[in-house]
């Protein structure tokens, strides 16, 4: 397994160099403030901290809150991988959180979600004293961060899974979810496209048993339980598309009230993974997130 878990980390760490070098041309967007490195946990590690947006010209009023859990396989990442994501949602009129979270080989997916929640808490307790109104409340996640979005999501609604993953029900509640690509059935993982998680599929499957928790999003639905309003957004060059597709299933199947932002192939050129979170600037992501902020709007207006 050691071999294997080398092999992984040797993956994503390439991925680092190439998202540095992808940040330093990308411009980031104008109109926002970064407040950043709060430690959401006491004595927390550097993977254990948040980062808060605002836009530029915010008032001392409330703002709807946005909540981003970041993609990069459970193996990669931190709250600033999506900066640019982050500060593009802020400077749209809304309060951002995104969090950091423990990511393995060093925990499993309960202490991964457990750091979540735990940074939910702490907006739970310190957000409204920061302009975060928490009655009005967006999660969001791509990739790896929409699969522990849809986890987030079934925990918050049931005290059954609660007491399995040990932890409290927050006190706020989400309007919307939104899943971009979301990987939400790591068991499916030899299904997809891509040869290298094909490849992997096995290796990821021991770590995500390793706690012996539910951990792909089928296992977790389907009770009747109620579950906020859910947008899939997925794009039709996406490796991992058939993982947008079962997850749209899934949620037909278990008739949860939910709605698509989805691109076939020809429908423009940057329709791959996370394209919408990765390349804010992009015409296709543009209109994807306006079109998630606007039936967020629809959420809390209504």
């Amino acid at each position: 397994m050691n071999s294997a878990i080398n092999k992984l980390k040797q993956h994503w760490e390439q991925n680092l160099v190439q998202d540095r070098q992808k940040f330093y041309y990308q411009p980031q967007p104008s109109g926002s403030r970064l407040e950043t490195d709060y430690s959401y946990v006491p004595h927390g590690t550097r993977y254990q901290r948040l980062n808060l947006y605002y836009p530029e010209k915010a008032g001392n009023g409330l703002l709807p809150t946005i909540i981003d859990i970041h993609g990069g396989g459970w193996m990669y990442g931190d709250c600033n991988l999506n900066n640019n994501y982050c500060r593009y949602l802020a400077s749209q009129g809304f309060a951002v959180m995104a969090m950091s979270y423990r990511l393995f080989p060093e925990v499993g997916i309960k202490a991964m979600v457990q750091d979540i929640f735990s940074s939910l808490h702490w907006l739970a307790k310190h957000g409204r004293g920061r302009g975060f109104d928490l009655k009005r409340v967006l999660l969001t996640g791509d990739s790896a961060g929409g699969h522990l979005a849809a986890l987030v999501m079934a925990i918050q609604q049931q005290p059954k899974l609660q007491e399995i993953y040990q932890v409290k029900s927050l006190d706020f509640t989400f309007n919307l979810v939104a899943i971009t690509c979301g990987v939400v059935e790591p068991q499916k993982l030899k299904q997809v496209s891509d040869p290298w998680f094909q490849e992997v599929a096995e290796d990821y499957i021991q770590l995500f048993a390793q706690d012996q928790v539910p951990y792909n999003f089928s296992e977790i639905i389907g009770d009747g339980t109620v579950m906020p309003k859910v947008m899939v957004i997925g794009g039709g060059q996406d490796r991992f598309i058939s993982q947008t597709d079962f997850l749209i299933e899934l949620l037909q199947k278990n008739h949860y009230h939910f709605i698509t932002k989805l691109w076939t192939k020809d429908q423009g050129t940057h329709l791959g993974h996370v394209f919408n979170v990765s390349n804010w600037e992009w015409p296709e992501s543009m209109e994807t997130n306006q079109a998630m902020l606007k039936e967020f709007k629809v959420t809390y207006e209504n």
